[in-house]
Order: C-alpha cells, then structure tokens, then sequence
C-alpha cells in the first residue's frame, strides 16, 4: 500500500493532495485506494490454496 501511494505522489501525472490524488479531471481519494488494495487481497486469499 506503502509504495503504491509512493508512486502516485511522486509520478509528475498525478497532483497529491490532503485527501487523494488528482491527474486530469480524476480523482482518487486515499481511503478509496486502501479499500480496493484490501479488497484485492483479500480476493487474492480466499482462492490460494495451501
């Protein structure tokens, strides 16, 4: 999550701000970003066999 945030701060394309990032006319707020990481994890879980 650390890195993926990272990335978006540092790329020139995007524009952080206080609550999300902005490239053009969209934006990603923070908490919308950790919840689809989460929710990919979690997809990633359940269907690893071990």
């Amino acid at each position: 999550l650390a890195c993926l945030i990272d990335y978006f701060t540092i790329s020139s394309q995007y524009i952080p701000g206080k609550i999300g990032i902005k490239s053009g006319n969209i934006f990603m707020c923070y908490s919308s970003i950790f919840h689809d990481v989460c929710v990919s994890i979690d997809w990633v879980l359940m269907r690893v066999s071990l």
